[in-house]
């Protein structure tokens, strides 16, 4: 009885052996790569409501070209809103900007932490700066809506006002950049009363 008992333990340990093994050969998934960016020309920027501030998507290496073109002898500064993930594709992205002896800046920002701390990073960024600027994330949304956020500080504009004004000139409106705005002023006048 015992070589039997023997053989039916190797017989159930080979057969359990085999199938963890088989999920070590199985063959690798491939990890997801991001897509590559949409890369926007200069000709697709806009102008913002502050001369010599530019508001766009990712741009191309021949926008980021006319851009230093246009900053140079002032002391250009490109302010990159996107995320980590959106970077993966452009990991040195900063260094081309730089080589171009343009100031790169970045503010990593989803849409759902584009908020009064992203405003104050802005800020801060071009605190002293009076060269050029480039505001851009992935299409231009975020930034558009940042700079949404920055006249409704400066200049006073309501949310409604803010939000009309980012619609235009994205062309269409962005329900998370409405919230966003509305929040933002919210904030505000909680501020402004305490």
């Amino acid at each position: 009885m015992k070589p039997l008992r023997k053989m039916v333990c190797f017989l159930f340990a080979v057969s359990v052996s085999g199938s963890l093994l088989a999920g070590c050969v199985a063959t690798p998934t491939r990890a997801e790569r991001p897509d590559p960016p949409v890369l926007m020309q200069w000709e697709d920027f806009r102008p913002a409501t502050t001369e010599g501030v530019w508001i766009a998507g990712q741009p191309s290496e021949a926008a980021l070209d006319r851009f230093a073109s246009e900053a140079a002898g002032r002391g250009g500064l490109v302010v990159n809103l996107r995320t980590d993930e959106e970077m993966a594709y452009l990991p040195y992205y900063g260094r081309s900007v730089s080589a171009r002896g343009v100031r790169y800046v970045r503010i990593p920002t989803s849409g759902s932490t584009l908020d009064a701390g992203t405003v104050a990073a802005f800020e801060n960024a071009v605190r002293g700066h009076d060269g050029p600027v480039l505001l851009h994330c992935a299409s231009g949304g975020r930034a558009t809506y940042l700079w949404a956020m920055l006249r409704m500080q400066r200049e006073g504009l309501s949310a409604d006002e803010a939000i009309a004004w980012a619609e235009a000139e994205r062309g269409k409106p962005w329900e998370r950049g409405e919230d966003i705005l509305r929040s933002f002023g919210s904030a505000s006048e909680q501020r402004d009363v305490e």
